[in-house]
């Protein structure tokens, strides 16, 4: 299998849970009502990684660095069009 995140130039780490999005939340609800005293004690409490390390494919940074370049060079252009 292949991740999106396999397209960046830095090693990833999936984490044990298939509910990421609502653990986030609730990490942040809890770091709202005083729980955790920030955001970064709340995931190193809660989230757990697996073992295995998802490395970059050099072949897929190279087209998404490319693409991200051009991105950058045509976004001053497009930049008053996100904003309507």
């Amino acid at each position: 299998m292949i991740y999106e995140s396999q397209s960046c130039a830095a090693r990833h780490y999936r984490t044990t849970t298939h509910e990421a999005a609502a653990v986030g939340a609730a990490l942040l609800a809890g770091v709202g009502v005083g729980l955790y005293p920030d955001v970064q004690t709340a995931c190193r409490r809660v989230v757990r990684l697996q073992e295995q390390v998802i490395l970059p494919i050099p072949e897929h940074v190279a087209v998404y660095t490319e693409a991200y370049q051009k991105y950058c060079a045509i976004y001053p252009a497009l930049e008053e069009s996100f904003l309507a």
